[in-house]
C-alpha cells in the first residue's frame, strides 16, 4: 500500500502512479476514469504544482511513465487547457481506451463534477464509450451556460482509431518533407489559414489538412 506523508510533488510520475493503486485498490470497479487537473500545455506537458515543483509541469513522456504500471484505464478526461492533439494520443496507445480533452484554452470553472458523478451513478450499465461521450457533452452543456460568449471545445476520442490516423499522418508528413523545399511559403499560408486556438502554434488537422487539399493539385498529397 502507498502511504504519503505531508504534500507530495504531483509531477513526479511515481506519485501519480502511487495514487491510482490506491485509489483501484481502497475502492476497486469494473471501470475507471482519471481525471488529470490543472494546467495543461498540449506538447509542452500537463500537472503544475506550485506547491512542490514551481513552474515546472509534468511531461507528456513522464504521463505515460505514470500509467505504464497500471492497468488499462477506461477514460482519461484531462481537466484542463489544450490536450486534445496528436502528442497526447500518441502518448495514451495502449494506457487508456478513450481520451476526452480540449483543443481551445478551457473557460470556467471546469467539469461540472456533481452532474458527472450523479449521472455515472444512475446509469451503471452505461459502456465505456458512452461515458466519455457524455463527459464531452456535458461539460458543453455546462461551460456554455457559464461562459456564452467562450470558445469551447471538448471532444471524445477512441484511442482505437490512432494506430489508423498515426499511419495517416506519417504518410501525409513524409510526403511533405520531400516537398519542403519548393513548398514551404505555400504550407506556411495553409498553416496561417488552418483553424487556430489561444495558444496560436496549435492547428486543427482536419482543417490543415482541408485547406491544404484545396489548394494543390499533387495527387499524392490530395489521396493522402
Amino acid at each position: 500500500s502507498v502511504t504519503y506523508s505531508g504534500s507530495v510533488d504531483m509531477t513526479d510520475p511515481a506519485n501519480l502512479t502511487g495514487f491510482v493503486q490506491w485509489a483501484q485498490s481502497t475502492y476497486p470497479s469494473e471501470r475507471s476514469i482519471l481525471v488529470p487537473w490543472n494546467h495543461g500545455g498540449g506538447w509542452t506537458g500537463l500537472i503544475e504544482d506550485q506547491t512542490n515543483s514551481g513552474s515546472e509541469n509534468m511531461t507528456l513522456e513522464e504521463f505515460k511513465r505514470a500509467l505504464l504500471p497500471l492497468p488499462m484505464i477506461d477514460i482519461i478526461d484531462f481537466d484542463m487547457c489544450n490536450m486534445a492533439g496528436y502528442s497526447t494520443l500518441y502518448q495514451l496507445q495502449g494506457q487508456a481506451e478513450y481520451a476526452v480533452f480540449s483543443q481551445e484554452t478551457v473557460p470556467g470553472t471546469g467539469l461540472p463534477y456533481m452532474e458527472i458523478l450523479d449521472a455515472i451513478q444512475g446509469s451503471p450499465t452505461s459502456s465505456s464509450e458512452e461515458v466519455a461521450v457524455y463527459l464531452a457533452a456535458q461539460y458543453m452543456v455546462t461551460t456554455a451556460a457559464e461562459n456564452p460568449e467562450a470558445s469551447i471545445t471538448k471532444s471524445a476520442y477512441s484511442l482505437s482509431g490512432f494506430s489508423a490516423l498515426d499511419t495517416a499522418i506519417g504518410a501525409l508528413g513524409t510526403l511533405l518533407q520531400a516537398r519542403l523545399p519548393s513548398w514551404g511559403p505555400g504550407l506556411q499560408i495553409v498553416g496561417e489559414n488552418s483553424q487556430h486556438y489561444h495558444t496560436e502554434p496549435l492547428k486543427d488537422l482536419v482543417s490543415f489538412t482541408t485547406v491544404l487539399k484545396a489548394n494543390t493539385t499533387d495527387a499524392a498529397v490530395i489521396a493522402a
